[in-house]
């Protein structure tokens, strides 16, 4: 069984953080053997339902303005994981 690989540790906006802009920054730490990041974002503790995602292969992201809109003095729980990597592997074709 591979080891289990360990979420990235969230940087900012910090827990209990009051974030005075509707396009705050998320930050993350780098997670070994993690090429892309699902980001999430939800009013409820539970992560469900889930008002925005990216999956981005940084550490870093912008709340894009095409996003749902947030609502000032309102709190919201974010949450990153790394992405499922899909590989594709191609066998040469021959003619």
């Amino acid at each position: 069984m591979p080891p289990s690989i360990q979420p990235p540790d969230l940087i900012g906006p910090g827990n209990g953080e009051k974030v005075t802009t509707l396009t705050p920054v998320y930050l993350w730490s780098s997670v070994l053997e993690a090429y892309q990041f699902e980001i999430s974002l939800s009013k409820d503790k539970s992560m469900t339902p889930v008002i925005w995602n990216a999956v981005i292969g940084d550490t870093t992201i912008t709340y894009p303005d095409d996003a749902p809109v947030l609502e000032r003095d309102k709190t919201y729980y974010w949450k990153v994981r790394k992405a499922p990597c899909l590989i594709l592997i191609t066998e040469p074709i021959l003619s």
